[in-house]
């Protein structure tokens, strides 16, 4: 016998006969009450009874003060703020959200959170735990006032949230990597620090042009304080550390003048003279005008600084010796680089520079040649820098897999769409940066990107019905329902703004099975959208599949919802485990 069944049928306790029965959702974990004082999630549905014997375990109605008789006279303040915001919608999640919110505050209480870090700190704590409805963000949010308004939970220091996540090796984004050096000007550095007494307005198109630039997701490591680098940047000649480009007189840019910024962004050069490596996306920047630089350096001089240490370049010999980028520069460096797409309308226009210049979009959605050098001949065609490939956004690729200009305005400026949603390096893109483009320049970006003349959206491809009856009669089909129905449903239209559609999903149509293998086998986050929407977090099944398993269950996706061959071999999954 389970826990879970000693809780519900012996002992009458509600709320703990729910849950996946698989240890995944995590709504059935009570409270496990150590005798050093502290205390400890534990899933009841996969855990046996014997575990439990002369334990001290709390369930969500031990959380509630009682009188004698047993009845509720008060709630804890986990779940009145729960309550407060209506979160207590299906009951399905509550008791896991009520304790895992119980044990981390009694944590708290023994050793306070950083205020910098507390939001990092919920979201550890509750990642485990699945939503099957909309009420993710409201728990969280609920935790996070509860945390906030009880004294002694949260502490002072200088350290910040999560801010970014790795975009791509070698090419993605370092936004300005190189704004931390010290400065070229005539061969002399000028230590003066530099005053930051720009005017308001300018300030504030400086930030829109940062967010469009995508600043805040190279330059912000895991935990760290948002713009005072630290990210690693992985690539096949070593690593690259993104640099603090806070106004820190000693670590950050404080002693940069405008024309240092301008210069890093158009001779890449270094504030003392030495030259950056294209992990700075330069070779996008380059096409910046001065009067956007000059905004961006006005915006980010008015950041708090932050004493925080740039760590050194781990490249390979002779990849270390920055003198060879001179050589490097002289093959690839360009004043423009070329359009994606057919058109000369003014939108057209303000959309290349947008994606081309500020989004540098074909830093990592452009193939990449043996020295790191953008293939220029194939822009946007794809390009597999890290675990998720960045897909062919070219117009053919877009309508190849039913992207439409309606799709691509909702999913750059909220993440999701009926193509599909955020997940992996876009996301931060996403969160950071399109979501806060103005609608004129949103409708910019994906006129650029389909072109004044947008092709016709592609229909899934038809396969032979013999193919699709064989798929729906095989293992992968028995596995989708085992492991996939009950979220993304038996018909494959999930669950909107909670679980995506698998239906003509954008994934799925890609020729190249890798993205969806990857999903498949290392899961994808919970993930937050704008206007409170949320994507549950869905588990991986590496542990659980085998490379057979896998590789008929992303055949049975792909044939059935994707339009595409069933040629995915177990061969190619073991390669990407």
């Amino acid at each position: 016998m389970m826990m879970i069944d000693v809780l519900h049928e012996m002992l009458d306790l509600t709320g703990s006969r729910l849950g996946c029965g698989q240890g995944i959702c995590h709504a059935c974990v009570v409270i496990w009450d150590r005798d050093d004082q502290t205390s400890e999630e534990v899933p009841t549905c996969i855990t046996g009874a014997d575990f439990f014997d002369g334990k001290r375990i709390r369930t969500i109605e031990g959380a509630a003060q009682t009188n004698d008789n047993g009845e509720v006279i008060a709630l804890s303040a986990v779940q009145q703020a729960f309550l407060d915001r209506f979160s207590f919608q299906c009951g399905y999640c509550t008791p896991g959200f009520v304790n895992a919110a119980t044990v981390l505050i009694e944590r708290l209480k023994r050793v306070p959170v950083p205020r910098a870090e507390l939001e990092a700190t919920i979201t550890a704590a509750l990642e485990n735990h699945i939503c099957r409805c909309t009420g993710y963000v409201r728990y969280y949010q609920a935790v996070r006032d509860v945390i906030l308004a009880t004294p002694g939970l949260t502490r002072e220091c200088v350290t910040g949230r999560r801010s970014a996540s790795l975009l791509a090796a070698a090419a993605g984004a370092v936004a300005f990597a190189t704004l931390v050096a010290t400065s070229f000007l005539n061969g002399k550095a000028d230590d003066r620090l530099q005053a930051a007494d720009a005017q308001p307005d300018l300030v504030a198109r400086g930030k829109y042009l940062a967010e469009a630039a995508d600043c805040a997701a190279c330059h912000s490591a895991p935990g760290g304080a948002p713009f005072a680098g630290g990210l690693p940047m992985q690539s096949g000649f070593g690593t690259i550390y993104a640099t603090n480009i806070t106004p820190d007189a000693d670590d950050g840019i404080g002693r940069w003048s405008a024309e240092d910024f301008w210069r890093a962004c158009m001779t890449v050069v270094r504030r003392d003279g030495r030259q950056l490596y294209p992990a700075m996306p330069y070779t996008s920047y380059r096409g910046m005008t001065r009067a956007d630089a000059d905004a961006i350096y006005a915006y980010v001089m008015q950041l708090r600084p932050m004493n925080v240490a740039n760590r050194r370049t781990e490249l390979n010999f002779p990849f270390n010796i920055r003198l060879g980028m001179l050589g490097w520069n002289l093959l690839f460096l360009h004043d423009s680089l070329p359009a994606v797409s057919a058109g000369d309308s003014p939108a057209w226009q303000r959309g290349r520079y947008l994606v081309n210049v500020l989004g540098h979009c074909g830093e990592c959605h452009t193939p990449r040649g043996l020295l790191g050098q953008m293939e220029l001949s194939r822009s946007f065609a794809g390009a597999a820098l890290s675990r998720i490939a960045a897909p062919d956004i070219t117009p053919a690729g877009l309508a190849s897999r039913g992207w439409t200009a309606a799709g691509l305005r909702a999913f750059l400026g909220r993440g999701l769409a009926r193509q599909g949603s955020a997940f992996g390096d876009m996301h931060p893109v996403i969160m950071l940066s399109a979501r806060n483009l103005t609608e004129d320049d949103l409708n910019a970006a994906v006129t650029y990107l389909l072109g004044d003349s947008p092709p016709a959206m592609a229909p899934p491809s038809t396969n032979d019905p013999a193919d699709i009856s064989a798929a729906a009669n095989g293992t992968g089909r028995i596995t989708y329902v085992a492991l996939c129905a009950g979220c993304h449903g038996l018909d494959g239209n999930g669950v909107p703004n909670t679980v995506v559609a698998m239906r003509n999903n954008s994934t799925l149509r890609l020729a190249d099975p890798r993205n969806l293998v990857v999903a498949m086998l290392d899961g994808i986050g919970s993930e937050n959208f704008p206007h409170r929407e949320s994507m549950q977090k869905m588990p991986g099944f590496s542990d659980k599949l085998s490379d057979n398993e896998a590789a008929a269950l992303a055949n049975y996706l792909r044939v059935t919802w994707g339009g595409q061959k069933d040629d995915v071999t177990p061969a190619m999954v073991r390669a990407l485990r």
